[in-house]
């Protein structure tokens, strides 16, 4: 289900348009995969709930000035957990999702990685900024392989037992178009 003002809720269906200040919410058993707006098809970003989660989108956003377009995704993801395979960028375009304890970033280039709302972060692919709020922590790089522990502040190896949903790819899904740039499109 979503709600575009987190007061009313509607069902959540395949090519519905959802805008800025919307928070989307799946149930136990339930995943929610959304496609955004934001570049060409294969340069985009995509991403999938998993069940149990509550995202909000809070900004969705792109401006062209003289040269490529950029793009400005904010999402916050309260509860749950989360899979993103968020394409590159024009520079000066970013796409960071707060979680409750700090933020994670991915500037420019590519990345793939796992997040949940604790703050664990799994990253396949690029590289992911995470900062946890609290005044002693510094912004951490995480690479590709690599997994951070909020609990610690710290980065390592991803253990070898996750199982994880490659990026669908274009041919999965034809005639299924990215939103409109300063959207997201939900997919069944």
């Amino acid at each position: 289900r979503y709600s575009p003002d987190n007061h009313k809720w509607h069902s959540l269906k395949g090519g519905i348009l959802i805008s800025a200040g919307a928070t989307i919410q799946t149930g136990r058993d339930s995943t929610v995969s959304l496609r955004f707006g934001d570049g060409n098809p294969g340069m985009g970003s995509e991403l999938e709930l998993k069940g149990d989660t509550v995202l909000g989108i809070d900004r969705l956003s792109s401006e062209q000035a003289n040269g490529p377009a950029t793009f400005a995704t904010e999402l916050n993801l309260s509860d749950g957990q989360i899979i993103c395979h968020v394409g590159k960028y024009a520079p000066g375009s970013h796409y960071e999702i707060k979680f409750p304890t700090g933020i994670a970033g991915v500037n420019g280039g590519g990345a793939a990685f796992k997040i949940s709302s604790s703050g664990l972060i799994d990253v396949l692919e690029g590289q992911v900024v995470v900062a946890i709020t609290s005044a002693t922590a510094q912004p951490v790089v995480v690479s590709a392989g690599k997994r951070f522990d909020p609990a610690s502040n710290s980065v390592m190896e991803i253990p070898k037992t996750p199982a994880y949903v490659a990026p669908p790819s274009e041919k999965s899904n034809p005639g299924q178009q990215p939103a409109q740039p300063g959207f997201a499109r939900a997919r069944s």
